[in-house]
């Protein structure tokens, strides 16, 4: 954080300490109501085709060579 690195967009599915809590949902009350999951690989398939119909962004995650070589180099020398 010290770093300036972004949760989720530099580092995919990373999140600092204070906010550690957030992969912990209840969700036992929407089940109850009729919430229901669909596979995995079903949401994957169509968050990918939905994707593929955009042109306004590329699809690309995690820190780019320099940026990982910097903070890398930085975290070296503490």
């Amino acid at each position: 954080m010290a770093q300036g690195v972004s949760p989720f967009v530099e580092i995919p599915f990373w999140v600092p300490t204070a906010l550690a809590g957030v992969w912990q949902v209840d969700c036992r009350k929407a089940s109850a109501a009729g919430l229901v999951f669909r596979p995995l690989e079903e949401t994957l398939c169509d968050t990918l085709a939905w994707f593929a119909g955009r042109d306004d962004q590329a699809l690309r995650a995690g820190l780019s060579a320099e940026r990982e070589r910097a903070l890398l180099t930085t975290w070296q020398q503490q």
